[in-house]
Parts: structure tokens; sequence; C-alpha cells
């Protein structure tokens, strides 16, 4: 299934609202980490910041389901510039998408090192003392951007 695609068919679902042409430039002028374009193209086209998602724990790799509320850009640079994970994820390749709304404090990423943008959990604890990001403790929701947006209820 191709992102395209899914993005298109389920749109009509998305609850939040596209982005401003303000906020879609500013995202364009960070550069490390570098925000694909086609991303701020998707949320510049349809209304999918400050969707509140389900993803059902069949549909979660990782088993335990999630509820998310998809970032506004405010809110991804401050996660990227100012909070953990997002100061360690972003260096790495992780652009924050989404915030756990059950409480646990994890952030949701997508993942731009794997080849079909896979949105990944990274809680606080993958960050060593030091500042690094121990990768070993990310998880995986769904192995695409495409599949996760095929497979979530939007509120």
């Amino acid at each position: 299934m191709r992102l395209d695609d899914v993005v298109q068919a389920r749109s009509n679902h998305f609850t939040g609202r596209r982005l401003s042409t303000s906020e879609s430039d500013t995202l364009r002028k960070v550069r490390q980490p570098r925000i694909p374009e086609w991303l701020i193209e998707i949320m510049s086209g349809h209304p999918l910041a400050d969707s509140k998602i389900s993803i059902s724990e069949e549909n979660d790799e990782l088993g335990v389901g999630l509820e998310m509320k998809w970032l506004a850009p405010a809110d991804q640079l401050t996660e990227l510039f100012e909070l953990q994970p997002g100061i360690s994820a972003g260096p790495a390749g992780y652009i924050p998408v989404g915030e756990c709304l059950e409480g646990t404090g994890n952030q949701i990423f997508l993942d731009l090192n794997s080849p079909d943008g896979a949105i990944v959990r990274i809680s606080h604890d993958a960050v060593t003392h030091d500042g690094r990001l121990d990768e070993s403790r990310i998880g995986v929701v769904a192995r695409s951007l495409a599949a996760f947006l095929d497979h979530a209820e939007f509120y």
C-alpha cells in the first residue's frame, strides 16, 4: 500500500487541522534533523495535526495498543529541541509526530531510517544518563506510516 493512496483514502477521517503556511515554512527551515517535504505536504494538505488517533492492540506491533495526538509543528519543535527523548532521537533520524494520551509520557516518532517510515514509540528511559539514545529500547508500533494511518481510528 502506498502512503499517498492511504492518505487520500483516509483523509476524511482525520479529525485535526491542516498546517498554516507559516507552520509549514517553519518546518521547512529545520535543518537537523531535516523534516521531509513529503511529511510537511501531508500535514499541510490534510487535517492531521492535532488529530486524536487510536491503534488497537491487534494493529500495534508491540501488541499494547496506542492512544495519541498527532503533534502540531510547535509541539514537534519543542520535543525536538527542548525535551527528551526528542533531543537525542532527532539527530538519530527520528521525527516526533505523536504524544501518548495514555499517561505514559512516551512520544511517538517517525523513523526516517526505516525504508517505509516506521512509527515507533520511544520512552524516556531509552535515553541513557549521558544523553545517548539506546535504540534497542525503541518499540515499533507500525512498520510504515501508511500501515499506521490505514489501521488508525480517528476521534
